[in-house]
């Protein structure tokens, strides 16, 4: 859960946060003259493609905005960011849905207070990851120890425990490694989206499960219950549908939904003939008609993936959806 001042901080990044253009027309420059200011410094972007040194460059112009820093928090995947309540919400003006954009480095102080960094990560050597290192010495972090941290983990945490002391965590991410199947990601009615990015003509890539597994249990652990429309027309009167690139409307018929308010949005391929869809066996049945057949023998997979396949949630009908304003 969100702490109230969380919450608050999120908002006014995303009432501060412009792009090149916003800013310079708020500016009253041009945009040649803009990039200069940002070459000089007068400007520091939070994020500018292919110049890994400035992040360390923004961390040096605003370590002072915090106080002792109590908390540091390293991705490689931004997926375990959004999962971990680090993201913000970006209204695209395209659609009702709002997108999201999440850091891979976070830095905490004492106050709660944030600064958000979206290029330096974790879990693989050089790049990017050695600027990481770089602001993690800064901190007073030993060079050799963070570098095996930050090297060698996907998820790497720092607690402040004392005077220039560090308590560290690390984990795998979430995410096997592998291809992404990949997942759209939206906030809409104060709830997590998370839709399953396959649009007409695009058959599952079967060759990658224990991905696309790994990120549909990370997003819903603990399924409470599925929702089934009946029709795509019935899915889309009720909101549960996403525009593709060409404004079209991609619906989805089968709602997962977890007991952390998340929901995983998968498109219904085809329809059982011999049985309605409430009378599903379990998941792995389910997502067979979401165009996404498990090719493994279930009782070979590891058993995180044998327990949420085999799972039998209520299935629900449509109606105990009511439409939201």
């Amino acid at each position: 859960m969100e702490t109230t001042e969380r919450l608050k901080f999120k908002e006014l990044l995303q009432k501060e946060l412009l792009t090149s253009t916003q800013a310079a027309n708020l500016l009253n420059v041009t945009k040649q003259r803009f990039g200069i200011l940002v070459k000089t410094y007068e400007i520091i972007p939070i994020h500018d493609r292919g110049n890994y040194q400035l992040p360390l460059t923004f961390f040096e112009h605003n370590r002072d905005k915090l106080n002792e820093i109590s908390g540091i928090f390293i991705y490689r995947n931004k997926l375990d960011a959004v999962l971990d309540d680090f993201y913000l919400e970006i209204d695209s003006g395209f659609q009702e849905k709002k997108e999201l954009d999440a850091p891979n480095l976070v830095l905490r102080d004492i106050e709660g207070k944030e600064i958000w960094f979206r290029t330096l990560n974790c879990g693989y050597s050089d790049g990017t990851p050695s600027r990481t290192v770089e602001l993690l010495t800064k901190l007073g972090i030993d060079e050799k120890y963070a570098r095996e941290l930050i090297y060698n983990h996907e998820i790497v945490t720092f607690s402040k425990t004392g005077p220039d002391l560090f308590e560290e965590g690390f984990n795998n991410s979430r995410i096997e490694k592998g291809r992404s199947q990949g997942i759209l990601q939206y906030v809409w009615n104060n709830k997590l989206i998370f839709a399953q990015k396959q649009f007409e003509g695009e058959e599952f890539d079967n060759g990658n499960t224990l991905t696309f597994l790994s990120e549909y249990i990370s997003i819903t652990p603990n399924i409470r219950d599925i929702i089934i429309f009946n029709s795509r027309e019935e899915a889309i009167k009720k909101g549960y549908y996403i525009r593709d690139h060409k404004n079209n409307e991609v619906a989805y018929q089968v709602i997962i939904r977890d007991a952390s308010n998340r929901e995983l949005w998968l498109r219904l391929s085809i329809l059982p003939t011999d049985k309605p869809l409430k009378y599903t066996k379990d998941v792995n049945e389910l997502l067979s008609f979401c165009g996404i057949n498990i090719e493994e023998p279930i009782e070979t997979l590891p058993d995180k993936f044998k327990r949420w396949l085999t799972i039998k949630p209520p299935i629900l009908p449509s109606e105990v959806i009511t439409i939201e304003n």
